[in-house]
């Protein structure tokens, strides 16, 4: 019986032996560092992902579009500090691990900045330092995938000087363009299309990407407080409302826009993105 305990404890003592110097000798893991693409001093990379999963079994179901991967970029370094808005965004290829092309038919955007260009200050949009931040919605990853291998695209940002002009008595220009050397150089027109009580009802065209915002201000210049909405039909143009609670005499249209604009396309290559 001595001699079996004796056994027992020598065993025992070689199998701590041997677990104590392989956890010496394996590495401890690394936590995956962050998918990163980076051109022109602009570096593009991913800062969350979040995955969901739904489907719906009623009768009045519509399809299971809010199911999907949500991948949320970081733009910072160079131009993007700069940038006032970006948009026009190509996805060239999204693809898991398995194979599965994750890229959508149809565009999931809220703001669809596959067409036209969006706001970098805009107010649900995330605080990034020297840059901006936004998400690309994407198709639901293959049971069983672990990343998105490759997600490739580009867009672009718009940078300059930031200016203003001021288009005066809107009520006297109803149903007119407004003139304005400013505009005509950014390659801006705007309508004021109907001033009917407190509302003023305008519709911009040309370079309309240089243009931040327009705000409706009194004679003496201050901004003052409204509605603002906006409508459009297919292939038409957008027609755009403020409504104030009292609509001044001499009341004018505050334009704030890029003066010197330039366009820069943002490539990016992002590959073994971990998914959740």
């Amino acid at each position: 019986m001595k001699q079996v305990r004796t056994c027992a404890v020598i065993a025992i003592t070689a199998v701590w032996a041997v677990a104590a110097v392989w956890g010496q000798s394996q590495p401890k893991a690394k936590p995956r560092a962050a998918a990163t693409s980076a051109t022109m001093g602009v570096e593009v990379k991913v800062t969350r992902i979040q995955e969901t999963r739904y489907r719906d079994f009623g009768p009045d179901a519509t399809g299971d579009m809010s199911s999907g991967t949500q991948v949320s970029l970081g733009v910072t370094g160079g131009l993007a500090g700069k940038a006032h808005q970006f948009g026009k965004l190509k996805i060239e290829k999204a693809v898991d691990d398995k194979g599965t092309r994750l890229t959508r038919e149809e565009s999931p955007f809220a703001e669809d900045m596959t067409k036209g260009f969006v706001s970098t200050q805009r107010s649900f949009a995330p605080t990034i330092a020297n840059g901006f931040g936004f998400d690309i919605p994407l198709g639901s990853a293959k049971r069983g995938a672990s990343n998105i291998a490759q997600l490739k695209g580009s867009f672009l940002i718009l940078s300059g000087t930031k200016g203003s002009v001021v288009i005066p008595d809107v009520a006297a220009l109803a149903g007119k363009e407004a003139t304005n050397p400013e505009l005509k150089a950014a390659h801006v027109a705007i309508k004021i299309e109907s001033v009917e009580g407190n509302k003023v009802t305008y519709t911009m065209s040309g370079s309309v990407e240089v243009v931040l915002e327009v705000a409706l201000v009194g004679a003496d210049g201050q901004t003052m407080d409204t509605s603002n909405g906006s409508s459009s039909t297919d292939g038409g143009p957008t027609f755009y409302t403020m409504e104030a609670s009292a609509l001044p005499a001499n009341a004018g249209l505050k334009v704030a826009l890029v003066t010197d604009a330039q366009t820069t396309t943002i490539p990016f290559d992002l590959k073994n993105i971990p998914l959740p």
